[in-house]
């Protein structure tokens, strides 16, 4: 930093590399402000605001698990079709359960402690892309909730990553009766704890930077107000991006779109989306 605006980074080792016009950063906000930034007078404020961000409905079981055959959905019966979805969420319609006691039970998952039911997704990438698995077999990704990464010890982790895989399929066969031993021929499944130790952006395991979905940190509230235009107050030339800003949600890199609009603005680069007369 100089004179307020972003002028490079500096390695761990030293070195530093100068920007010639801007420099973006896509680590979450905490990383940002009490890291990267921690030398630059930030207000207690925005500090204080970053320092309360809810990041708990966020944190994943994810990974994958290979097999042979193609799930068959009792829901073919009804639904014809339904495991050629992109996305196949598995749950009941219990709504009260979802709606009062899901998050709960999820939260405190422990060693030899499941919930009674679990609402995961899977989808088939091999479906769509064949390069993931070998011919005629398979590969789905699937995700479910799980608590926060400082919630159980290194020990407990790794117990509930060799429970995660069976506890999956004991739920995978009330949809789909063939997922069974014998058609699977593998998972690697990570959880909360394991992304947190990998990536210190995924703040205790949650795979939307530490930034929850919730109503007061969406839009212009994402993360926080005061960094919601993907800049942080009081510095130019430093642009913020990432899963923790808006509009968040998988890798479509809107939130990279977005970011780059401020910075053709800022910078009056091109403008390319109102040559084909968008305002998007």
């Amino acid at each position: 930093m100089e004179n307020g605006r972003a002028k490079g980074i500096r390695l761990v080792d030293g070195t530093e590399i100068e920007a010639r016009k801007l420099v973006v950063t896509n680590v979450d906000p905490r990383q940002l402000t009490f890291r990267l930034l921690r030398d630059f007078p930030i207000s207690d404020l925005v500090k204080r605001k970053v320092n309360n961000i809810s990041y708990d409905i966020a944190t994943l079981f994810w990974g994958n698990i290979a097999y042979h055959e193609r799930p068959k959905y009792i829901a073919d019966n009804f639904c014809p079709g339904v495991g050629d979805n992109w996305w196949v969420m598995m749950g009941d319609d219990d709504v009260d359960y979802l709606e009062k006691h899901y998050r709960y039970h999820t939260q405190n998952i422990r060693p030899g402690h499941w919930p009674e039911k679990m609402y995961f997704w899977e989808s088939d990438n091999s479906l769509y892309d064949p390069r993931v698995a070998p011919p005629g077999k398979h590969c789905s990704m699937i995700e479910e909730y799980g608590p926060p990464a400082s919630a159980l010890s290194e020990r407990e982790w790794h117990q509930l990553r060799r429970e995660i895989g069976p506890r999956m399929l004991q739920e995978w066969q009330k949809f789909a009766p063939n997922m069974t031993g014998d058609n699977i021929i593998g998972w690697e499944i990570d959880t909360p704890g394991d992304f947190a130790r990998r990536d210190p952006s995924n703040y205790e395991g949650s795979w939307q930077m530490g930034v929850a979905p919730v109503p007061s940190q969406w839009g212009r509230y994402r993360p926080i107000p005061e960094y919601s235009r993907y800049q942080v107050p009081g510095i130019q030339n430093l642009y913020c991006t990432g899963i923790g800003w808006h509009s968040n949600f998988g890798s479509p890199a809107g939130f990279a779109y977005n970011m780059y609009k401020v910075v053709a603005a800022d910078l009056g680069l091109r403008e390319f989306w109102k040559e084909k007369g968008r305002d998007y």
